[in-house]
């Protein structure tokens, strides 16, 4: 079972909105996808890492497209480059001097 992680939780969220915004039930999805209303309830919480391929079936039970539910979940930040360069050399050339 997968941990809380953020992009499950907003990935969830927005399942659960759509969902409710349909006025169905996890037990109507869950027909409609033809996966188990206990599934359902455990990706609306973040306890488990959806596969693609059970996204898009709920995804094409919601009547939504596969790239709505995606774009959904907020980029993360990339992490910042490392430098690259004669300074970088330098600097590691200075570091290995120290020893």
């Amino acid at each position: 079972m997968a941990s809380k992680d953020p992009m499950l939780r907003h990935l969830g969220d927005f399942l659960r909105k759509t969902r409710e915004d349909l006025g169905w039930s996890q037990e109507d999805l869950a027909f409609e996808c033809e996966l188990h209303r206990t599934y359902i309830g455990g990706i609306e919480r973040a306890e488990y890492n959806i596969t693609l391929l059970s996204l898009r079936r709920i995804t094409d039970a919601l009547g939504i497209k596969l790239a709505d539910a995606i774009d959904s979940i907020p980029q993360r930040k990339p992490p910042n480059p490392k430098p690259t360069g004669k300074k970088t050399r330098k600097l590691a050339k200075k570091k290995t001097r120290r020893r």
